[in-house]
């Protein structure tokens, strides 16, 4: 079976004791949608930054399209957008993925409206 996220036994820890995550084992299929619900607190947002590289996890392993995370080359492929938007009101969003872009580097206009359409 193809998963595109697969978190195995992954705990993390934050300073003064908070645990966030406590052994969280979970698999995600290729193509399947998936939800996180829970209450404020639950350990959501701190999965979501460990499946996506920003937090290393104190144990446990996480990979996303079969890579373990951290790994650059799959950064390129998927996205993460926090609860607060980072986009710029007063830019089109063509503006705005061509701005976001150009931090990571690209200028490929080609790439650029592949990633838009």
């Amino acid at each position: 079976m193809n998963y595109a996220i697969e978190v195995n036994d992954v705990h993390k820890t934050f300073p003064g004791g908070i645990v966030a995550l406590a052994g969280l084992s979970l698999k995600v299929r290729q193509g399947e949608i998936y939800g996180l619900l829970g209450p404020n607190g639950a350990g959501k947002s701190t999965l979501i930054r460990v499946m996506a590289g920003l937090h290393k996890p104190d144990r446990g392993t996480v990979k996303v399209l079969d890579h373990t995370m951290p790994d650059k080359a799959i950064l390129a492929r998927i996205g993460y957008m926090t609860q607060a938007s980072a986009l710029y009101a007063d830019l089109t969003v063509w503006q705005n993925v061509e701005f976001f872009a150009g931090l990571e580097g690209c200028r490929d206009q080609a790439a650029i409206e592949e990633a838009i359409t």
